[in-house]
């Protein structure tokens, strides 16, 4: 349950917080000891609150949380949406 609510709390995070970012000591607060961090992120296409798309953007986020399982919602890729572009290559 405990572990859920982490999950809850860091996508709360991203969508509210003003440049989708973490600090470093938040991250660093995210994983302990001992621990299997998993991250399911919902990346919108990668489209910012600023409704710029930045697939880098939302690698860097991912890279600074370093979970060891990631599982990723609504990255498009090949589609209309992502101008046909396979983004995850």
């Amino acid at each position: 349950m405990q572990r859920i609510i982490l999950l809850a709390s860091l996508f709360i995070y991203q969508v509210l917080s003003p440049n989708g970012a973490f600090s470093l000591q938040e991250t660093k607060n995210i994983q302990k000891n001992n621990e299997i961090v998993i991250l399911t992120y919902n990346v919108r296409n990668c489209r910012g609150q600023d409704n710029r798309i930045d697939y880098q953007r939302v690698a860097d986020i991912i890279n600074r949380i370093n979970p060891e399982v990631v599982a990723l919602q609504e990255l498009d890729s090949s589609t209309l949406r992502s101008g046909k572009i396979i983004v995850l290559a």
